[in-house]
């Protein structure tokens, strides 16, 4: 396959965070990419057993930036990306058929997420950021809605005791219902 037609493939997806249907022929060394031929691989593959990951390195730094894992028929579960080019990891995408369905995201790198963005079909409908109350102040969970990708509401916070590390089973629970909402 074309090592142009594959980077083409693979930024697009990697952009678009979907799954590029890639067959196990163009999964192959050839597929590892230097997009800024500068001699170091930007994009390339590991692989475990039938699965793989679709390493990326976006700002070409030499650090990976984005983390894609394909089950064995190539379509997409889970990515992971560095947003702030710190080199830390700190968004955690999840896949539902192929769709975002959830983005965690530990925002400030204390180890526990602090914003979690709930999709259907890979359409944005809330986002939720966790407030940690200082100065014997409660802590808060504001509540954005979106429509059609879009905010539909202002972020409405509402006074919780529970902890950080709380904030996420909260949220998958009550706010979003198990996922339904």
């Amino acid at each position: 396959m074309n090592k142009l037609l594959i980077a083409t493939i693979l930024l697009a997806c990697s952009s678009l965070m979907v799954s590029c249907g890639l067959d196990d022929e163009s999964l192959d060394s050839e597929a590892n990419l230097d997009l800024n031929n500068d001699g170091v691989l930007d994009v390339f593959y590991e692989y475990e057993n039938d699965k793989f990951y679709e390493l990326v390195d976006r700002n070409f730094d030499k650090k990976i930036d984005e983390s894609h894992y394909f089950d064995s028929n190539a379509r997409i579960i889970r990515s992971k990306t560095d947003e702030n080019f710190d080199g830390i990891l700190e968004t955690d995408i999840e896949y539902e058929d192929g769709s975002i369905s959830r983005v965690l995201v530990d925002s400030d790198n204390d180890g526990i997420i602090d914003l979690i963005f709930s999709y259907r079909h890979g359409v944005l409908l809330s986002g939720f950021r966790f407030y940690h109350g200082e100065g014997g102040e409660p802590s808060k969970i504001g509540v954005t809605r979106f429509s059609f990708g879009y905010p539909s509401s202002v972020e409405t916070k509402h006074t919780v005791d529970l902890s950080a590390k709380e904030f996420a089973s909260y949220v998958s629970e009550v706010l979003l219902d198990n996922g339904k909402n």
